[in-house]
């Protein structure tokens, strides 16, 4: 699975062999080392237990997904796991979602026979970018010409 590093969305986690679980109280999730939160448990049977959990916000890479049942979280479970909470993993991968933006630029306009310096200021580059891999392409707003 796959989401932007601000997190926030929504994720369908299925698990096969899981023992069964009466409430959102009794699994925890975890992206890596940031905690996900267990909105509705969707179900839980012997085959599946299905849950909605709300993504956290993560540092762009691959992380571990881990869904563990709490031991103990309910005195009417039925069935605790022997010898101690099941778990279950898989990978997460937390992508950099952030989208450059021009916050600034001079001077405002710009003859093109004349030699020009353009200064542009970006925000939300990612720090995880090579600043030596970043380029700025200027159009002429009349002939549509990248210069």
């Amino acid at each position: 699975a796959v989401s932007g590093s601000q997190g926030g969305g929504l994720l369908l986690v299925v698990i096969q062999n899981f023992p069964v679980v009466y409430h959102t109280s009794q699994v925890q999730v975890r992206f890596g080392l940031f905690a996900g939160r267990v909105l509705r448990l969707l179900g839980s049977d012997a085959s599946a237990t299905s849950l909605h959990v709300q993504i956290p916000a993560g540092d762009p890479g691959v992380v571990q997904l881990v869904i563990q049942q709490v031991p103990g979280a309910s005195p009417w479970s039925l069935n605790p796991s022997p010898g101690g909470a099941a778990t279950a993993t898989t990978s997460f991968t937390f992508i950099d979602s952030n989208v450059p933006v021009v916050s600034e630029f001079s001077p405002f306009e710009v003859y093109s026979d004349l030699p020009n310096e353009v200064t542009v200021d970006l925000s939300g580059v990612s720090d995880s970018i090579d600043q030596d891999l970043v380029s700025v392409s200027l159009q002429d707003v009349d002939s549509g010409e990248v210069v």
